[in-house]
């Protein structure tokens, strides 16, 4: 069955979201609705479908969201009053609080595992015999190179 909207063939793209062709370029329908209403989408933003049902690309089920943001929420993260506090760890998959996952301050974002599953995952590399010899080869250069600095001083 082919669909079309306001003249419009309607098709669906790899990732299942309804599609139209406009000046011989796809657009996905939920953001060509969007930005009719609203204007050109901003850069680093994203249109989230509020009930999940990328077939429904109606304007009041459509919303502009950070792309950070997006992502996070399809994750499974919990918001709070604006902030975020909960995420599922990619491990054990249990929801926990922000403060249960290390931060990486380069990346700006806590890590994927909880502390626990990141611990039991650290000392379970470490163990494998391939990576012993290369821990003991970083901790006999880190300590020879901390000695050395100690010692000028």
């Amino acid at each position: 069955m082919i669909t079309y909207y306001e003249g419009f063939k309607v098709w669906y793209s790899k990732k299942g979201y309804p599609c139209i062709w406009i000046n011989r370029k796809e657009i996905y329908l939920h953001v060509w609705v969007w930005e009719r209403k609203n204007g050109n989408k901003p850069k680093g933003y994203d249109i989230h479908h509020k009930d999940l049902d990328k077939s429904n690309y109606l304007l009041n089920n459509l919303k502009v969201m950070l792309h950070s943001d997006h992502l996070r929420l399809h994750a499974g993260w919990i918001r709070e009053n604006g902030a975020w506090i909960k995420k599922p760890c990619n491990k054990c998959n249990k929801v926990l609080l922000l403060k249960d996952f290390y931060y990486v301050k380069t990346r700006k974002i806590e890590t994927a595992l909880c502390k626990t599953c990141h611990n039991k995952a650290v000392t379970e590399r470490n163990q494998r015999p391939e990576n012993r010899e290369k821990l003991k080869a970083y901790k006999r250069n880190y300590y020879r190179e901390h000695y050395a600095t100690t010692i000028k001083r």
